[in-house]
């Protein structure tokens, strides 16, 4: 918006993966957080305030809204407001309403937030659930034991067939021994080189006819 638009030059956009941990590279006690207290505009900013740092020094911060986050570098200033405006607080936000946060619990709080939030998850475990045509009760779909050609398409494009039985890369929970618990294969594939997922595929699972949703 409008608001934003003074700022824009400002701003230098960073890894949109970087949680508030990463970010700051471990250095989390230099950060300083600020809350608005307008109902209509809530948001949280946090900001490095680096001992030493020049004027117009380049410095990590966040901004966090109920709708997204947006994680930039700004120029450093030694006026509170200026760096507030600089990190994207739109101008028709009263200074008075952006309160500084000394909650001394909400550094730790924020980055278990990050750790709840998928973006900042490399290592994933999804599961596929086959239905086959007319089936409707739950136990009739953890029974299926074989899917059908389309699903067997399906899991192709979702990655790659895995021997479970050694395998060495993320296993996402499932039984890599000889034991097999969790089966023989499985389907696994990365997404540019650093995300991991291991789906479990409910025709791949063991399956007992005695043993009901298990």
């Amino acid at each position: 918006g409008a608001p934003m638009a003074a700022f824009t030059h400002q701003l230098q956009p960073i890894e949109d993966d970087q949680g508030y941990r990463d970010l700051f590279k471990g250095d989390v006690d230099s950060v300083q957080h600020w809350v608005s207290t307008d109902p209509e505009r809530p948001m949280l900013v946090s900001i490095q305030k680096q001992k030493g740092a020049g004027e117009n020094e380049l410095v990590p911060s966040i901004i966090r809204y109920p709708v997204g986050t947006k994680i930039t570098m700004i120029r450093h200033s030694s006026k509170e407001k200026t760096l507030l405006r600089r990190v994207g607080v739109p101008e028709d936000i009263k200074f008075r309403m952006v309160k500084k946060a000394l909650n001394k619990h909400i550094r730790d709080n924020l980055i278990k937030l990050d750790d709840r939030d998928t973006r900042f998850q490399t290592h994933l475990t999804v599961g596929v659930l086959y239905r086959g045509v007319g089936q409707n009760e739950d136990d009739d779909l953890y029974q299926n034991q074989k899917g059908s050609p389309e699903f067997e398409k399906f899991l192709q494009l979702l990655g790659d067939r895995i021997t479970l039985l050694g395998w060495e890369n993320f296993r996402g929970g499932l039984d890599v021994k000889e034991t097999g618990s969790t089966g023989k294969e499985s389907v696994f594939t990365t997404h540019q080189e650093k995300f991991k997922l291991m789906f479990h595929v409910s025709t791949l699972l063991p399956f007992t006819p005695d043993c009901q949703q298990q």
